[in-house]
């Protein structure tokens, strides 16, 4: 069965707080770099809403949609609030960059993680979701909620 190009909608997201979970190590997490710009943390379960609100909604037909939360945060402010609500045990640590180096991982793959978290240190991302909000509704959950969800649902 061909889906009508009509019917095709394309969702951009930059940032998952769901992510933060992954960089847990004994009950720290590490941010690497100077991240000193906001970014707009969405997460997966609005993702899945957006794309639901979506599939019913003729205004949403072959639109593109920019996924973001609400509210802009640095990564170091994103990950506290997050843990604050997911899991009050984890820190968050700010190190350098070049810190990356001495983890003991593989040359390769620290070279690849220290190329991710430069690309984050130079980012600005802006706000970019307003049709998104207009056609799909705004965000149901912030990062504070999202967080307490995924704790009781683990």
């Amino acid at each position: 069965m061909r889906i009508p190009a009509s019917l095709i909608h394309s969702f951009t997201a930059l940032f998952f707080a769901d992510s933060f979970v992954r960089f847990v190590d004994n009950n720290a997490v590490y941010l690497f770099g100077e991240l000193p710009n906001p970014v707009y943390f969405t997460n997966s379960h609005q993702l899945a809403e957006y794309v639901f609100q979506a599939i019913s909604n003729p205004v949403a037909y072959n639109q593109k949609y920019s996924v973001q939360g609400s509210k802009g945060l640095t990564f170091q402010e994103a990950a506290e609030q997050f843990f604050e609500h997911y899991n009050p045990d984890v820190t968050v640590n700010q190190m350098p960059l070049d810190a990356v180096q001495q983890l003991g991982l593989p040359s390769e793959e620290a070279m690849f993680i220290e190329r991710i978290w430069d690309v984050c240190a130079g980012l600005n991302e802006h706000f970019v979701s307003d049709k998104t909000y207009k056609h799909l509704g705004n965000p149901k959950a912030g990062l504070e909620h999202f967080a307490q969800q995924l704790r009781d649902a683990m």
